[in-house]
């Protein structure tokens, strides 16, 4: 048969043969020849070799050639079809346990763990053949698979997985082999049980513990929520493999342990795969990303000499959390231009970067949206007082570029756009796109319903509550956060109701749920029960000492029995070692502002840069402007307006005329209202007209009022 020697020399295989034993029988030569098509994974080779004997009886008389082709079929082809034709090929009284094995890892190797098992069982029942260590690793290896693609379903493969641990260990054949030990660990890690995985390790020899078993075992701890043993382990083996480095950066990320993730780069850059390997590369940036230490995942991405789409979409997802969107928005353009195409999971991070543009981005009216876009139905319809344009047109071409590509079905980007459409302020787009949803989950549920309660449709929020409940969607914390988001604008006595089950559900205890609860009190006045909410938790953290100090800053005048003020909170967090935020300034301005404290407000203003290094926002500014303002200050207003650091907008200016007004100070209303003319907007400085105009007639300067009145009428 040249043909067949001519193509097997090419493969690379070279075949030994002894005086006794030459190769003169076909059978030897086509064996040699598919285990080296198996070695290789060239199945076109195997395929040729397997023409080669047809017309001939070679597989149907040599139970090992006929083994050694389902095994070659099995690995080298991306479904099972020829594989299980070339088992069925075999006479059933001659497969033996090697026929039913090569089947069942072939199975088990392509996800397809039912049928895996199931054969497993056969080969017992049907077959008559006891598994020897390799048909137990097979077995094992189907259970991984289930567990890992069925996570609904753990304690069932954990369940079957031990069955088949003790039925391995009762047939004394398997009990210390390598293979079967190394695949327990795997199997019982992905079936979420670390105590078994690392029994199953410990009772390994040592000498028996290789780099897969140790991964395995890393990776484990990893996927279950164990970071911290994930890298305890890490540290205890030697000559760690690419996929162990993945793993124990994902720990490191888990962590936000930069220092240990950049140990664990300096080992990565001594064998070269940060560069090289994709996925070690994309794991350092993803680690550097999770750390909050962007600049250093900056430099492993620029350094990558390949990029896929997962480590395009951890750097861009970075930058989009961090608040950078310009950057994100950069980055998957380019990412585009380089021909690399996103994915679902790209699209979120891209997503994402226009939430938080959406975060920033000041509302303008909808007045200056045309009727049937951006959150127009009609008469009886969903019509959004404001929207965020620049966030809304930037998601919108995203949704379009998701649509093109299919990834616009997809869950967690339809729950992306959901939740962006709702920041926008656009709800008939985020509703359209929650309809049209094939599955929903709480997370579908609580952006849309967060939405309502955020842009004025409270009473619509709690109707679709009512919805979720009955479509057997079980709410979380984030949902009793969304109704009582919306209870502090509708219903106080809801909002209790809300409360109780909150409690009853457990959740009173979650940061975020008892922010949202004192906040949801502080809105509707009752700031005793606000602090008594407060006063019940075992640990507090910024963000609830916020929500009560904003719950007081709004209701400065109503003063509790033990004095509980904004000040008094402010002293009390500083004290017990909380560093204040931009948030916490924002409330202790607004505190000063409505009573009147001008001297503590501007004192507590400069403090932020120069003992707190904290920069003042926009907002900052335009607290103190109203505070200068209310006190007739309005000088002190329009240098402050005019040398703030940040971009003046409509607000800036409407704010200083309002003061202006109420003063009859003509002087500095003219300067503010010739720089609110300089701004872009058109429409949107029609309120800044009419306020202008009144100060004009309350000075009974009629014919400038006039003047006004007809710019704003242009």
């Amino acid at each position: 048969m040249p043909g067949i020697w001519t193509s097997l020399h090419r493969n690379g295989y070279r075949c030994r043969t002894s005086n006794v034993e030459q190769l003169v029988a076909p059978v030897w030569s086509l064996i040699a020849a598919l285990k080296s098509a198996c070695s290789t994974k060239n199945l076109e080779f195997g395929k040729r070799v397997h023409a080669t004997s047809e017309g001939t009886q070679l597989f149907a008389s040599n139970i090992y050639a006929a083994n050694t082709l389902v095994s070659m079929y099995a690995k080298c082809s991306s479904d099972m079809a020829d594989a299980q034709a070339a088992f069925d090929a075999i006479a059933e009284q001659e497969r033996d346990v090697i026929s039913w094995t090569a089947l069942v890892l072939g199975y088990a190797s392509k996800g397809m763990g039912r049928v895996a098992l199931d054969l497993f069982q056969r080969m017992q029942l049907e077959g008559g053949c006891e598994p020897d260590a390799r048909s137990y690793t097979a077995a094992l290896m189907a259970v991984t698979s289930l567990a890992r693609d069925d996570v609904t379903c753990k304690r069932l493969w954990l369940d079957i997985g031990r069955d088949l641990h003790v039925q391995s260990v009762t047939s004394g054949s398997c009990g210390s082999d390598v293979f079967v030990a190394s695949a327990l660990v795997d199997m019982y890690a992905k079936c979420g049980s670390m105590t078994d995985a690392r029994a199953v390790f410990d009772a390994m020899p040592h000498h028996d513990r290789d780099v897969v078993t140790w991964t395995a075992l890393i990776l484990g701890y990893v996927d279950n929520g164990q970071p911290a043993q994930a890298l305890h382990a890490f540290a205890q083996m030697h000559d760690p493999s690419a996929l162990t480095f993945v793993a124990a950066l994902k720990a490191c990320g888990s962590l936000g342990d930069l220092h240990r993730g950049m140990l664990i780069h300096s080992q990565v850059a001594k064998t070269g795969l940060d560069s090289k390997d994709t996925f070690v590369g994309g794991s350092l940036v993803d680690m550097y990303v999770k750390c909050g230490s962007l600049a250093d995942a900056w430099e492993t991405f620029h350094k990558m000499q390949r990029r896929d789409v997962v480590c395009w979409t951890s750097i861009i997802l970075g930058y989009a959390e961090t608040g950078d969107y310009k950057v994100a928005f950069s980055l998957f353009a380019w990412m585009q231009l380089e021909g690399c195409q996103p994915d679902a999971r790209c699209f979120v991070a891209a997503l994402t970067a226009c939430s938080r543009l959406a975060a920033v981005e000041e509302a303008q009216p909808a007045c200056v949206v045309s009727d049937g876009k951006h959150g127009y139905l009609g008469d009886g319809g969903l019509k959004p007082s404001t929207l965020k344009l620049k966030a809304l047109e930037r998601g919108m071409g995203l949704h379009s570029q998701a649509w093109q590509c299919g990834h616009d079905g997809d869950m967690f980007v339809a729950n992306a756009l959901v939740d962006l459409y709702s920041n926008c302020g656009s709800l008939l787009d985020a509703r359209g796109t929650f309809d049209r949803m094939f599955h929903r989950d709480v997370v579908s549920w609580n952006a849309l319903l967060l939405g309502c309660a955020e842009n004025g449709q409270e009473l619509l929020a709690l109707d679709l509550f009512a919805c979720m409940r009955h479509e057997g969607c079980k709410p979380d914390a984030r949902t009793h956060v969304a109704l009582l988001v919306a209870c502090g604008n509708a219903a106080i006595s809801y909002g209790r109701e809300i409360h109780a089950e909150t409690c009853r559900s457990g959740l009173e205890v979650e940061a975020f749920v008892a922010s949202c609860l004192v906040g949801f009190y502080g809105k509707c006045g009752s700031i005793g029960n606000a602090v008594r909410v407060f006063e019940t938790l075992d640990s507090v953290s910024l963000v609830t000492w916020n929500a009560l100090m904003a719950a007081c800053s709004c209701n400065c005048g109503s003063k509790l029995e033990q004095q509980v003020t904004v000040f008094t909170l402010f002293e009390r967090m500083q004290a017990q070692g909380v560093k204040p935020d931009g948030v916490t300034f924002l409330c202790v301005l607004t505190a000063c502002n409505h009573e009147g404290l001008v001297d503590r407000g501007m004192a507590c203003f400069e403090s932020m840069s120069s003992k707190h290094g904290l920069g003042p926002a926009i907002q900052h500014y335009h607290c103190m402007i109203d505070m200068l303002g209310r006190m007739n200050q309005l000088h002190a207003a329009l240098d402050l307006a005019k040398t703030m650091p940040v971009e003046k907008t409509l607000v800036t200016w409407t704010i200083l005329l309002d003061a202006c007004k109420k003063w009859k100070n003509l002087a500095v209303a003219q300067e503010a209202f010739e720089s609110l003319l300089k701004l872009p907007g058109g429409n949107l400085q029609a309120s800044a007209y009419v306020v202008m105009a009144g100060l004009y007639g309350s000075l009974g300067m009629w014919q400038e009022q006039s003047k006004v009145l007809a710019m704003a009428v242009k």
